[in-house]
């Protein structure tokens, strides 16, 4: 046949195809959803059309929190810890009966999700099988391109659709309440006999994979051509899969893969990590071996928590010694060879780690009693970033009507709707339920990292409010009331009070906005390090607003981190036009794997971290001179252990970071707590020591981590891990020190109440008036 025949009858043909296809419910910005996001709905009702959904909010798709690019941001609740589990959503549409004969339904979702037509269930995705509650986890956490693939279900038409009016509904789960973002989007094509939906390998792939059909998924990824922008995805999704025992259990051949991608682009990031994760997953190459000990005879106290007698009921599913072991030989060999963080402390982990062998050692161990030791073993690295990720299976989330706040050495009480002290003449905590207080701060210990002296204190206090969880653990008996004796400033008087076990979680009182104050003084309150361009560019305009004012004051108390752009945003207002490249954060890789050859585009330079080695070709020829200055006098506080990691890698920032940026010259205050976390310890570490800045207010959290999860082969639990050791300008790492305030000034008590006053903010607003 005729190439040029061939090529319209193709062209005809394709165009033919496209216009068979009936698009029913549109992705993105054309579909507008009416969503519930105010917590769990019981029973099915809310999926039927007969269902009144007027009082639920609506907006156009698609819908979230957490990440960038959505069309409506919805709600999660009050606490960033207990995220509502799951978010409802509601759509009618219209067929009119016509020529067609398959549903074709592309479902976006993170984490999982089940949707609905007119009341029968006809896609699940990420979910456990069987009957679902408002409570039910979803299976995994995704992540990167996974978040945002749309898995491909197909479905007859008749039986499933009605001429007239038809009803999606969809509930979408977090994988854990904890879980940083949520995405949802949802789209409905309907085609005629004999036309196919063109095929995407990726998304093909992706829903084979959450259906648990391997063998398939594998096939469409490795059909995706390395030239493809989703090739390293699908590259570390094939690793993943070929090692897990859950997936097909083949590490050679993840390592084959990985090994092909490598030899053809060993400069890239993505490919390189793929390289090494699928020799990490396998444990092949690694640089230390696991090796054999004798288990200690006796417990050294500072271990003894994590031995205790633990008893817990109605939990069915069991391990073998076998699989325990296998499952803690893993857990050792990942922290000798990927944890930046486990010599830090200069804890001896291995010998803990063999006091929770010999506990569990030649019997059977419940899934709740293995989460337990193995959530104590953790704390000991004083890492709040690395965590085991386990459903709160063991441990009840319930939380107690009071806050608990510190103060210095001590611990008052406030009605959890902030509106006053629980007693005004007894402010302070003596003892629960008749236990002192210091009982139940040894108690909550078990379950927080021994992180910096400012994170650790915050979170013990914190978790008084578990007092179910915290009864199990000082062997108390269960009750509906909690009784709490208050004392006075001088403990010369004090009072009980009773309150409720089942709380309604609480307020938040920092929920001032941005403005100008009087004075002509700016407000900047960043409670979140966001990374949407809608953010950055709010940020953009108020340093506009703000040109003119006599002062600055940035706000980002209690802030819990996100990513670095809000930093790299501002940071530039702050910086002459001429100033040079400035460090703002110093870190190196752990390397698990020797490279067959030296990689000069670094380990941490993905995802907008933006931490890159001098010999990377993101940096200029004065800026690498710059940066090796910088080095050269640079003084890390904690020597890395030898032959562990990679060579240095700094973050940078210069004024033309952000081009929209101007020299901001007036006087800036920066207010930090100790609630201070993550990206808002490398917000404050990169403005510390800047002109015309001043930090006030107490040392933040302390924490700053690439972190990369892994999974016990046999439990199934998800381990997070740190592997990059990252520290401040001053040498010091941020994860157990925290950012020091150039003025410190701790909060009142009166601060946390709502109306109480705000001590930090008036004080900063006495120094630059007075400026």
């Amino acid at each position: 046949m005729n190439k040029l025949i061939l090529f319209l009858i193709l062209l005809l043909t394709a165009g033919a195809r496209s216009h068979a296809v009936e698009v029913l419910l549109p992705k993105g910005g054309d579909s507008k959803w009416a969503y519930y996001d105010e917590g769990v709905l019981e029973g099915e009702k809310w999926r039927s059309s007969d269902f009144d959904a007027k009082e639920w909010k609506s907006g156009v798709a698609p819908l979230g929190y957490g990440d960038e690019g959505m069309g409506t941001e919805i709600s999660y609740g009050d606490d960033t810890d207990a995220k509502h589990v799951t978010t409802y959503f509601r759509k009618a549409i219209e067929w009119k009966a016509g020529d067609g004969e398959m549903l074709e339904v592309l479902f976006r979702c993170d984490d999982g999700g089940i949707v609905y037509l007119n009341g029968k269930e006809i896609a699940r995705k990420n979910m456990p099988a069987g009957a679902v509650t408002g409570k039910t986890l979803a299976v995994d956490a995704i992540s990167g391109d996974a978040e945002t693939a749309y898995s491909r279900f197909q479905l007859p038409l008749e039986g499933n659709l009605k001429e007239g009016g038809n009803l999606i509904a969809v509930e979408v789960h977090q994988a854990n309440p904890s879980s940083s973002d949520l995405q949802f989007d949802l789209e409905v094509n309907l085609y005629k006999k004999g036309e196919e939906p063109k095929v995407d390998h990726f998304a093909e792939g992706m829903a084979a994979f959450q259906q648990s059909e391997i063998e398939e998924g594998l096939r469409h990824f490795s059909l995706i051509p390395v030239d493809d922008p989703k090739f390293e995805d699908a590259l570390q999704i094939q690793v993943e899969q070929l090692f897990s025992p859950r997936g097909l259990n083949r590490p050679e051949k993840g390592i084959e893969v990985a090994t092909k991608a490598y030899e053809a682009k060993p400069e890239d990031l993505e490919i390189v990590r793929a390289y090494i994760r699928s020799h990490v997953l396998a444990g092949k190459g690694l640089t230390l071996p696991l090796e054999k000990r004798p288990l200690p005879e006796k417990t050294p106290e500072e271990f003894a928590f994590i031995a205790i007698p633990m008893t817990f009921e109605n939990v069915k599913e069991e391990f073998s010694p076998k699989q325990v072991a296998a499952d803690l030989d893993y857990l050792e060999h990942m922290i000798d060879n990927c944890y930046s963080y486990a010599e830090r402390r200069g804890v001896d982990w291995k010998i803990a780690l063999d006091v929770l062998r010999k506990v569990v050692k030649d019997r059977k161990i419940s899934s709740a009693e293995l989460a337990a030791r193995l959530e104590r073993f953790i704390t000991l690295f004083g890492d709040p970033h690395t965590a085991l990720r386990v459903p709160p299976f063991y441990a009840p989330t319930d939380r107690a009507g009071f806050l608990p706040l510190s103060e210095g050495g001590r611990v008052f009480v406030i009605r959890e709707d902030r509106s006053g002290f629980l007693d005004s003449d007894h402010r302070y905590l003596k003892s629960i339920d008749g236990r002192p207080l210091a009982d139940w701060l040894a108690a909550a210990s078990h379950r927080t990292p021994k992180a910096s002296p400012q994170y650790e204190r915050q979170a013990l206090v914190a978790m008084l409010r578990q007092i179910k969880w915290l009864r199990t653990e000082l062997q108390l008996p269960e009750s509906d009331k909690v009784k709490l004796t208050l004392t006075n400033s001088d403990e010369s008087a004090e009072v009980m009070r009773e309150v409720s076990v089942d709380s309604n979680g609480g307020s938040d009182l920092r929920g001032r906005k941005t403005q100008v104050l009087d004075g002509n003084i700016g407000y900047l309150r960043i409670p979140s390090m966001r990374s949407d361009q809608e953010h950055m560019e709010s940020l953009n305009n108020w340093m506009t607003q703000f040109k003119d004012t006599k002062g600055l004051i940035i706000d980002v108390r209690d802030n819990g981190g996100g990513s670095q752009d809000t930093l790299k945003t501002l940071l530039p207002y702050f910086m002459k036009p001429d100033a040079p490249l400035r460090v703002v954060n110093v870190a190196a890789y752990r390397m698990p794997v020797k490279l067959p050859q030296p990689n000069p585009s670094g380990f941490l330079g993905l995802y907008g971290r933006g931490l890159h080695p001098v010999t990377s070709e993101v940096w200029k020829d004065d800026e690498k001179e710059s940066i090796r200055a910088f080095l050269n006098t640079f003084d890390a506080k904690w020597k890395l252990p030898e032959g562990k990691f990679s060579d240095w890698h700094v973050m940078g920032i210069r004024p033309s970071t952000n081009p929209k940026a101007w020299h901001y010259i007036k006087p800036t205050v920066i207010l930090c707590n100790a609630g201070c976390f993550s990206a808002t310890d490398n917000f404050l570490g990169g403005f510390k020591g800047v002109e015309n800045v001043t930090l006030i207010g107490t040392a933040s959290g302390g924490g700053s981590g690439r972190m990369q999860s892994y999974r016990l082969p046999n439990a199934g639990f998800s381990l997070t891990i740190c592997q990059m050791a990252s520290f401040q300008r001053n040498g010091y790492t941020y994860d157990g020190h925290g950012v020091e305030p150039d003025v410190e000034i701790p909060a009142r008590p009166e601060d946390a109440l709502e109306g109480g006053g705000d001590s930090l903010l008036e004080a900063a607003l006495k120094r630059l008036r007075a400026e």
